[in-house]
């Protein structure tokens, strides 16, 4: 067990680069600690190198790494504390060539939206049902609106929802590397009650309705709003990474929170909002201008697009249009009345999505949400948590439910359906809906977008691999180049104690992929090209099809795709690198065919890798084939071969035990620690 001080350990390091105040930014991953630095001269790499508990130091890309093996993340934790910088995982968009490349970036686009949403879907789940619940017996007359019981359980269950930025502004600057307090203060002044009363005003009038050092501009509502927040998280993250340049130490702590409040807040108001507000109003222009001559196209296209809308905050306008027409619909006429039946055509069909995702799936917590969420989206008209839980994060769901949308909005907005009040844009409005227009269309309009949404996703959603453990938070994923250097697996077994006793013999390594055979200094990644990852050999790959070079068990498999550690029934772990800098990619263009704690046989397919899109944001794809415990064997031999196909030898490793100067046998390596470099 290790007796590491992280707290002395990350004062050694912040001594060793410069101070606290010479470093930028820190990241880390499972074995390594990524510092950027304002200077990159000040660091003492020999003294850092010395220190109890750092492996090595290596400077790569403009950043510092600092290995220093089992509890890299406690150190971080550490290193934040005295950086004064927020305690979590590194920036989720690092501003490079991979996050900013325009193939793959709607992937990317879509898991960070998925994992901002994670630490709060249940939540909204829940508020979802119990929102549900008011609005139907709301609906039954069990509830009086005007009654106090109606109040408190409508503010319990809409909360969440209309303060939905506060919540966001800290999972988005967790991943940001913004300050999640100081970004809460930012959201909470955007919707400020003041604020979302004159946000409110705007939304069913035309004109500026406010003013900011004389200068009169449209207000938005930030309030249920997704990507707006996003962006503002973002754009503070960058203010307080200048400032922190600018300011003294001195006035740091004050300064750069006050200013930033500032800055960011009034940019939100000036230049975001009004962005969104023309956009909204450009929408409804467009909308109302269509319902007049062409309601079947309006709806589809509304329909198809309205969650998409919902997400960039454009849907606010759309929202003041219907309050100002309720109880204009009639049969045949149709007006923004009408939109509430199509905007329920473009839930129920995400809701349909939901449901197919329920049977579908081996996921269990996916099967949880899914579950929950359809029933509060199909009923109740909530579609935050099926949107953002299941359908967004797994595309194809989500692009079913957008063409199910389409093709009920069509429908529902040529029935003219219209209510005399407001109502859910789901099941339970449906009667409502009915005061006007033809009831038999609203049905077989929102029936057809149900079927849609659902029998696509029944035929072509991936089924995903059953949870470990359901209720277990995710691993988190590794955001550097090397990401096992410290698994702890199980103590060795009798049988490998056995088999490492038993006389020397050759094992075989055998190539994962065709290509031309390189000495592994020939990768990017100085850990693996000094050999501080272990004794191996390199790939330059010619197609992306990656196979297993060993028989054994699969102990490494991080999310991204891009690596894999195999452990023989020898005892030896190889790993298999696929390119260097890849886990920036965060699993874009790597699709895994085994995952962590599977048994796999030589030359089953591990992934399959685009190496187009690996070249294409600039990165190297050249795949490292290490033995990790490379120490423990007499000897690892390179083949001296040049170019190889799948199958074909690569490397040999002579088992039993080194010897050392002396002519002693080193430590019986089933005795050995059980930190295990893979």
């Amino acid at each position: 067990m290790s007796t590491t001080d992280h707290r002395a350990l990350a004062e050694d390091i912040l001594n060793g680069v410069g101070g606290a105040d010479n470093v930028t930014s820190t990241a880390h991953c499972a074995a390594r600690l990524r510092l950027v630095l304002r200077d990159p001269a000040a660091v003492r790499t020999e003294t850092l190198k010395a220190l109890p508990g750092v492996v090595t130091v290596v400077k790569a890309h403009g950043e510092l790494h600092v290995v220093t093996g089992e509890g890299t993340d406690l150190v971080h934790q550490e290193l934040e504390l005295l950086t004064r910088r927020s305690v979590g995982s590194a920036p989720e968009l690092e501003f490079s060539t991979a996050v900013f490349s325009v193939r793959g970036l709607g992937g990317r686009t879509i898991a960070m939206l998925s994992a901002v949403f994670a630490p709060v879907i249940w939540p909204l789940a829940a508020a979802g049902l119990l929102k549900t619940a008011v609005v139907v017996l709301g609906q039954l007359g069990w509830l009086d609106p005007d009654a106090g019981t109606f109040t408190v359980l409508h503010a319990v269950s809409e909360g969440i929802f209309l303060f939905l930025p506060l919540f966001l502004a800290v999972t988005a600057a967790r991943r940001f590397g913004a300050q999640p307090f100081t970004a809460m203060a930012v959201a909470a002044a955007l919707v400020y009650p003041s604020l979302l009363d004159l946000g409110e005003t705007q939304s069913t009038t035309t004109g500026p309705t406010g003013s900011l050092l004389g200068v009169p501009f449209p207000i938005m509502v930030f309030a249920a709003s997704v990507i707006p927040i996003l962006l503002i998280v973002l754009a503070q993250g960058w203010v307080e990474r200048t400032l922190d340049r600018m300011l003294p130490a001195s006035l740091r702590s004050v300064g750069t929170p006050l200013v930033t409040l500032l800055v960011v807040v009034f940019a939100a108001l000036v230049l975001l909002g009004p962005t969104v507000v023309i956009a909204g109003e450009g929408l409804v222009a467009a909308v109302e201008g269509a319902l007049g001559s062409a309601p079947w196209l309006a709806g589809a296209v509304l329909g198809g697009l309205w969650h998409v809308l919902t997400i960039l905050g454009l849907q606010w306008g759309m929202v003041g249009a219907i309050a100002e027409s309720v109880g204009e619909g009639t049969s045949g006429v149709p007006t923004t009345a009408t939109l509430p039946a199509v905007i329920a055509a473009a839930v129920v069909a995400q809701a349909g999505a939901a449901i197919a995702v329920l049977l579908r799936t081996r996921s269990a917590a996916r099967r949880k949400i899914a579950g929950a969420s359809s029933v509060a989206g199909l009923v109740g008209g909530i579609s935050e948590p099926m949107i953002y839980g299941v359908t967004l994060p797994l595309k194809k769901p989500f692009l079913s439910g957008m063409l199910g949308g389409a093709v009920g909005g069509a429908l529902t907005a040529s029935s003219g359906a219209a209510a005399d009040q407001a109502v859910p844009p789901a099941l339970a409005g449906v009667p409502a809906m009915a005061a006007h227009g033809s009831v038999v269309l609203l049905v077989i309009g929102l029936g057809v977008a149900l079927l849609i949404g659902f029998l696509p996703t029944v035929l072509l959603v991936d089924r995903e691999d059953p949870d470990e453990d359901p209720d277990a938070e995710p691993d988190p994923e590794p955001t550097t180049t090397s990401t096992m250097m410290s698994v702890a697996p199980s103590a060795p077994s009798s049988a490998d104690r056995s088999s490492r006793a038993a006389p020397p013999s050759a094992v075989e390594i055998l190539a994962p992929m065709p290509g031309r055979l390189l000495p592994l200094d020939a990768m990017e990644d100085e850990l693996f090209a000094s050999g501080t990852m272990g004794a191996g050999v390199a790939i330059r790959p010619v197609n992306g099809h990656v196979v297993a070079p060993v028989s054994g068990m699969v102990i490494a498999a991080p999310a991204g795709g891009y690596a894999y550690g195999i452990r023989t029934d020898d005892g030896i772990d190889v790993l298999v690198h696929c390119g260097s800098h890849t886990p920036s990619l965060k699993g874009e263009g790597f699709t895994p065919a085994v995952r962590r704690g599977d048994r796999v046989e030589v030359s089953q397919p591990l992934v399959d890798v685009d190496l187009e899109l690996v070249h294409g944001v600039g990165f190297d794809a050249v795949t490292a084939v290490v033995v990790t415990n490379a120490e423990e064997f007499a000897s690892v031999t390179p083949a001296e071969v040049t170019e190889v196909e799948p199958g074909e030898l690569v490397m040999t490793v002579i088992t039993g035990e080194k010897e050392d100067p002396d002519g002693a046998a080193q430590e019986h390596p089933g005795e050995r620690s059980e930190d295990v470099h893979t």
